[in-house]
C-alpha cells in the first residue's frame, strides 16, 4: 500500500486473477462440503483407487516432486516425466499402461496437448488430466473442454488434485457399474 497510486503490470494483474479464481473456488468447495452429510464425507474419504498407475508429466522439478509424493502418498503407482517427449518414450516402452496421464500443458519439446494427441492415436482409451495456470490462453483447449476434457487450474491444493484424479478414474466404473 502506498499514498501514491501505481499502475499494475500485466503479471500482477494475471496473479490477482489467478488468486481471485482460487478464492472463489475455495468458497465453492467450502459451501459444497458444508452441504454434505458426515456420511457422504466419510464415503468420499474412502473412495480412492490406489491400484491405478499414473504418468505425471511436469517440467517444473519442485512441482513434479510434490505432485508425485501426493499421489504416491495415497497409494497410486506414479511414473514421472520432465516433458512430453520423455513421457511419450515411457508410454512406448511400457505399451501405454498408464490408467491416467496428468500433464502440464506448457512444456518444452512436446506440450501436453500434442502428447495427448500422440498417445490417443495409439491408445484412445487413455484418460488425461491437464494442469495449467494459463488454460484461458489456449484457444485449442476450447474444443476439448466442450467435450469434457479434464482440466485443473493452477494453483490448486493437493486435495483438489486427488479429488479430480479419483473422479476421472471412477468415470468408467460409473458407466459399467463396476467398483475397485
Amino acid at each position: 500500500m502506498d499514498r501514491v497510486p501505481h499502475l499494475m503490470t500485466a503479471e500482477q494483474v494475471d496473479s490477482l486473477q489467478i488468486l481471485a479464481r482460487r478464492i472463489v473456488h475455495e468458497l465453492e468447495l467450502r459451501q459444497t462440503r458444508e452441504a454434505q452429510s458426515p456420511r457422504q464425507r466419510l464415503h468420499l474419504a474412502h473412495s480412492r483407487q490406489p491400484s491405478a498407475t499414473i504418468l505425471l508429466v511436469e517440467d517444473n522439478d519442485n512441482l513434479r516432486n510434490l505432485l508425485q509424493r501426493t499421489l504416491e502418498g495415497v497409494g497410486f503407482s506414479v511414473f514421472a516425466a520432465a516433458d512430453g517427449a520423455e513421457a511419450l518414450r515411457w508410454c512406448q516402452q511400457r505399451d501405454g499402461t498408464a490408467d491416467l496421464v496428468v500433464s502440464d500443458i506448457v512444456m518444452p519439446q512436446l506440450n501436453g496437448l500434442e502428447l495427448s494427441e500422440r498417445i490417443h492415436a495409439v491408445r484412445p482409451e487413455t484418460k488425461f488430466l491437464f494442469i495449467t495456470g494459463f488454460g484461458h490462453e489456449f484457444p485449442e483447449l476450447r474444443e476439448p473442454i466442450k467435450y469434457g476434457a479434464n482440466i485443473l487450474e493452477k494453483p490448486f491444493l493437493p486435495s483438489e488434485l486427488l479429488r479430480k484424479v479419483e473422479d476421472i478414474l471412477n468415470q468408467g466404473k460409473a458407466v459399467t457399474g463396476t467398483e475397485g
